[in-house]
């Protein structure tokens, strides 16, 4: 059979490439070269691969520039992918850092509020009651909000989302990494808003507690807040935050408040503002009442409203209480405060009159010798004068006023105040009386 296949691949060749031989004269002599069949058939492979090259060799050139200018716009979009994915890192590192800034400065505003609490609980780590609405729902403690540990748990759920991430960034694209992110903010600024709830209901049940413990004065929270001349000047305007203006005086300065960060209230940062803004009114007021009596060797020998005049034996209106001693028994204010009266003043004779601030004055009649003068600054327990019986009077005794922005008031509840008033007082910071 092989010998077959021979045979027939000779005739094959001899067929389209029979043996030639080829005649070369030079000078008269001739010459012949034979050109054998296989060596025909090997010169044709051999043309044929080269004339296959040289088409290749040109496509190829022919063909470079398209090939480069494809590769050039392959690296043109991998630039202009780079670039987008450049500028969209570039915007959510801006809207993290925002974002970021935005609840830091919430923080800090709200923590600024707890170190500044006049009442002392916040600070001490007492857990105010939460509204109802919390109480109902069952939420954790709000004011956890406020500490570090709480700001990095983002809740168990996003935990999982960011360890995924974290463990395979191109897992997720940069809108869903972006949603990931403002659902974790989302839940901080949430609990934020919740532990501010809880501070306006704090300071709602505050002004609560001192409307009852005023009531002997006839005096209520809200009008010691009114008359409050406390100067809150760092106490909430300003900052980054909000669109729209915020509400309430224009603010900056020093002062107790001086350390409270400035901010634009938030919803529901208003009311926070206002209620919080009130208590510190409410407690500076509280500095500012005349409690305890102006005299201590005394017996009352005339109370307060209607009675009959002792000297005309009519019945007559009475301002104020005396309070009658020995001559020379010394008077003396019973909180700090500035003298705005000092000297003969009519039927009252030798009077000091005392601004408290906050709408309290007090006046201190008949005295036999005054130790003060107009515009003198004195601390509670600062010596006024000496009891005496100048102006209208009929014997020695200390003619006791006291004063709510201008009206006049019964000085005995202030004289004899209820131990928890004296207690709230003791305990506020004194600077807190300093607001004028």
């Amino acid at each position: 059979m092989s010998e077959t296949g021979e045979q027939s691949s000779q005739n094959w060749r001899q067929k389209w490439f029979p043996d030639r031989q080829i005649y070369l004269r030079t000078q008269g002599k001739v010459r012949f070269f034979a050109l054998p069949s296989k060596a025909q058939v090997t010169v044709v492979v051999l043309l044929v691969a080269l004339a296959g090259w040289v088409i290749f060799a040109s496509a190829r050139v022919l063909l470079r520039d398209v090939i480069i200018e494809a590769r050039n716009q392959q690296i043109e979009t991998l630039d202009s992918q780079t670039a987008d994915q450049a500028e969209e890192i570039e915007r959510l590192q801006g809207t993290l850092m925002d974002k970021t800034r935005v609840l830091e400065e919430r923080t800090d505003y709200l923590l600024g509020l707890m170190e500044q609490d006049p009442t002392g609980e916040l600070s001490k780590g007492v857990e105010s009651t939460p509204p109802p609405e919390q109480e109902e729902t069952g939420n954790e403690d709000q004011t956890s909000v406020l500490t570090p540990a709480s700001q990095e748990s983002g809740g168990g759920l996003l935990r999982v989302f960011f360890s995924r991430a974290e463990a395979s960034p191109g897992r997720f694209t940069g809108a869903e990494f972006e949603t990931l992110i403002q659902a974790r903010f989302d839940l901080i600024a949430g609990r934020q808003d919740s532990a501010a709830a809880t501070l306006v209901y704090f300071a709602e049940q505050k002004i609560l507690e001192f409307d009852d413990m005023l009531s002997p004065f006839k005096i209520k929270a809200g009008d010691l807040a009114r008359a409050s001349t406390i100067n809150l000047s760092a106490l909430g305007q300003g900052g980054p935050y909000l669109p729209g203006p915020a509400s309430g005086d224009g603010l900056g300065g020093d002062g107790m408040f001086s350390d409270l960060p400035e901010f634009a209230p938030a919803s529901p940062y208003p009311d926070l503002h206002e209620r919080w803004s009130n208590l510190l009114k409410v407690y500076s007021g509280l500095q500012s009442v005349p409690l305890l009596y102006p005299v201590k060797d005394f017996y009352q020998s005339s109370r307060f409203g209607r009675r009959i005049d002792p000297i005309t034996k009519k019945p007559g209106w009475h301002p104020g209480v005396d309070l009658a001693g020995w001559p020379g028994t010394e008077i003396f204010s019973p909180t700090a405060g500035v003298v705005t009266k000092a000297g003969v003043w009519g039927n009252y004779g030798n009077m000091v009159e005392v601004d408290h601030g906050n709408g309290f004055k007090t006046r201190y009649a008949h005295l036999r010798k005054i130790k003060v003068q107009r515009g003198q600054k004195v601390s509670m327990g600062d010596v006024l004068g000496e009891m005496g019986c100048s102006g209208r009077c009929v014997s020695t005794h200390l003619h006791y006023e006291v004063y709510f922005n201008n009206n006049l008031r019964n000085p005995q509840p202030f004289m004899e105040p209820e131990e928890d008033v004296q207690q709230t007082k003791r305990e506020a910071p004194s600077s807190y009386g300093k607001g004028k």
